[in-house]
């Protein structure tokens, strides 16, 4: 459907959902199919998955300079799938896809941490400059943050029409993560949480998984 948005309060399960994405991405598509790049400043959990196949093109930033050079790519990469698709005469690289035998790479940029980055203006304008307009190319973003402030998710949350709200801690973040109604501050339990898209809202338990079965998942995946 577009960009996700993963928000809640430390300890909630943010984390363990990025992992079970990308573990899933990584399992079900080939690196030609789809390519997965990251950010991660604190180099914890998205900095992990670094080693795999799907990262090589675009790789996890961990500083300013990093996460730049990969939106620079991004960049290009939406300049040379615009000529194909205006060649092929089609809206986005969905349409395009369904037409040729030879696809178009989907690309997932992951951010985990959103406060952590776009504390610099340079980082977030270029990164909500980027989600404006990049799904027309096949390049969608999932975004996890802890902090769910308009300071912080603002301009991201008007890019993604996905949303996966975690316990908050009150009621105004939870309004500002999700909408008004939803409650996210009455959860209780960890990895519960409120998924919110075109067919409207879901309440689910999000299972578990360690680093050790993320292991041995992804070993054939690893970088030769």
């Amino acid at each position: 459907e577009g960009h996700l948005l993963i928000g809640g309060m430390s300890n909630m399960g943010k984390s363990n959902i990025l992992n079970i994405i990308i573990t899933n991405i990584i399992r079900t598509y080939t690196s030609s199919e789809v390519i997965l790049g990251g950010c991660d400043y604190a180099e914890t959990d998205i900095y992990y998955f670094r080693r795999y196949k799907h990262f090589e093109n675009i790789g996890v930033s961990s500083n300013k300079e990093a996460f730049l050079k990969q939106m620079k790519y991004l960049e290009q990469e939406m300049e040379r799938r615009a000529k194909i698709l205006d060649k092929a005469n089609c809206r986005n690289a969905i349409a395009y896809n369904k037409k040729h035998n030879i696809k178009m790479t989907y690309i997932v940029f992951v951010v985990d941490e959103l406060p952590q980055l776009t504390v610099d203006k340079t980082c977030k304008d270029k990164l909500h400059t980027i989600m404006s307009k990049c799904r027309k190319y096949g390049i969608y973003f999932i975004i996890g943050t802890q902090d769910a402030t308009k300071d912080t998710i603002g301009r991201c949350k008007m890019n993604c029409s996905q949303v996966i709200g975690l316990k908050t801690n009150d009621e105004t973040d939870s309004i500002t993560l999700i909408g008004k109604g939803y409650d996210l501050q009455d959860i209780t339990v960890k990895g519960r949480c409120k998924i919110k898209n075109s067919e409207g809202i879901v309440e689910t338990q999000i299972m578990y998984i360690d680093e050790d079965t993320i292991d041995k998942l992804l070993r054939p995946y690893l970088k030769e």
